[in-house]
């Protein structure tokens, strides 16, 4: 859903765009994308629905596909035509440089966060040994949370009648540290929010 979003509202960015200030238009996407993450962190639960996520990450979707079809020709516009190709790389280069740093910094709270909200979770649980819990609780973020699908089909073994507690614990302690890597990338984005209220807001030349 976030792609079909992100592919329909970049076509309807270009309409805006002959209305609106495409630096407004990129505010607007940016704004959107912080809403969607911030209600998304604080909705997601172990029993979320797919429907209740799915209809966030559209929003976001929405929000991205504005922002992202405009900033090109936002950042372009304020430089010389006889410097456009150099202008246009730069401007890709750090965009690709952002991405990449954006997910290792979102990955490693992400990480992190599990991490540390499954340390000693599983502590207490019936039949559990000690060690069998300190290794679950470390696959818990070291495999990005599939170790949950692996326990929910029978395929770590665990004592008989606990497979539903310790899906429970370490199912909240993967929602609640994503729920932190959802906000440090709120977070970011709120910053590149602010930082588009710099940019010129003026309708694009030629436009109707």
């Amino acid at each position: 859903p976030l792609a079909g979003a992100a592919f329909l509202a970049g076509g309807l960015a270009g309409q805006l765009a002959r209305r609106t200030p495409p630096a407004t238009v990129a505010t607007l996407g940016l704004a959107i994308e912080v809403a969607a993450l911030v209600a998304l962190a604080l909705i997601i639960r172990p029993t979320s629905t797919g429907w209740a996520v799915g209809s966030f990450l559209v929003a976001y979707g929405v929000g991205l596909g504005l922002c992202s079809a405009q900033l090109t020709s936002v950042v372009l516009s304020e430089v010389p035509p006889e410097q456009s190709g150099q202008g246009s790389s730069t401007q890709s280069t750090m965009r690709q440089l952002g991405s990449a740093l954006g997910v290792a910094i979102v990955g490693t709270a992400l990480g992190s966060a599990v991490a540390g909200y499954a340390s000693g979770s599983l502590d207490g649980i019936r039949g559990l040994g000690a060690g069998q819990a300190a290794q679950l609780e470390q696959q818990l973020g070291a495999s990005a949370g599939s170790v949950l699908t692996q326990i929910r089909h029978g395929g770590v073994p665990l004592p008989a009648g606990s497979a539903d507690r310790v899906l429970e614990v370490l199912g909240t302690a993967f929602t609640d540290g994503t729920r932190i890597s959802m906000l440090v990338g709120a977070a970011f984005l709120l910053v590149g929010l602010i930082a588009t209220l710099r940019l010129p807001h003026q309708v694009s030349a030629g436009s109707g």
